[in-house]
């Protein structure tokens, strides 16, 4: 209970710093050349933030460091940052395109299905189409994407070009978790946002229960975004022996 207190304070500050420096970079008026670069350096120290951020969660769902070292080891971890970024950027690409050849060739799915199966009820294969498409989409690019960043935290950028990563994060056990806790801490708290009950009324008390019920919702998908770094995290320093000084190499196990 103490190290997941320390990891959601830990996630809970860095998405607030996250949000201050995405305002900050909204508010730049893009009018001249330093103010262009202004922006530009924004964006750059908002991506090494979130660097610091995310990596940072998974060393100490394994080990407590001081902050300047979980600082320094989030700015050496960016390049694996991106390149989680680039897994799920990827992921999200190719679901997209799924998603526009179902929409488009919806009829002639459905004419196919008519003929061969002699039924008229195919909604349900746009559905599970639908469900499949989105489990690759976060589920399994979000496993992909930690599983990643984890491996070169607690491995070294070395295990990157082996498959061991990839295993671990298509394991049941990383896989399934990552994907229980995406839909009851991720989505689900999501759609609250619009909820309002319409016994209360339009005054100060309505601008208390919204701030009230943001805050909630902000520090839910926060553990749950802590609950998938550990995952990840916990697949990776067990996968095999810790590149992490300090850290014991007799837990090792198979994802």
């Amino acid at each position: 209970m103490s190290r997941l207190f320390l990891v959601l304070v830990w996630i809970v500050t860095g998405h607030l710093t996250l949000f201050g420096l995405y305002g900050a970079l909204i508010s730049v008026p893009e009018s001249s050349f330093p103010m262009v670069a202004l922006s530009g350096s924004l964006v750059i120290l908002l991506a090494l933030t979130a660097s610091v951020v995310e990596t940072g969660a998974m060393v100490l769902w394994v080990r407590a460091w001081p902050t300047r070292i979980m600082v320094r080891r989030g700015a050496a971890m960016f390049p694996a940052f991106l390149l989680a970024l680039g897994v799920f950027a990827i992921a999200w690409w190719l679901t997209g395109r799924a998603f526009e050849w179902t929409s488009a060739h919806a009829g002639e799915i459905d004419a196919w299905l008519m003929m061969r199966g002699r039924t008229t009820r195919t909604a349900w294969v746009h559905r599970v189409t639908a469900a499949l498409l989105l489990f690759v989409r976060y589920p399994l690019a979000l496993s992909l994407a930690t599983g990643l960043i984890a491996f070169c935290v607690h491995r070294g950028y070395a295990h990157v070009r082996s498959s061991r990563w990839i295993t671990c994060a298509l394991s049941r056990g990383q896989l399934g978790s990552i994907a229980l806790t995406w839909l009851l801490l991720l989505v689900m708290p999501l759609k609250a946002l619009a909820w309002r009950p319409k016994a209360i009324p339009p005054n100060a008390i309505e601008f208390l229960f919204v701030v009230t019920k943001l805050g909630l919702i902000f520090l839910i998908v926060n553990l749950g975004w802590a609950l998938v770094l550990r995952a990840a995290a916990v697949g990776a320093a067990t996968a095999a022996p810790s590149a992490l000084p300090g850290t014991s190499d007799n837990q090792a196990s198979p994802c």
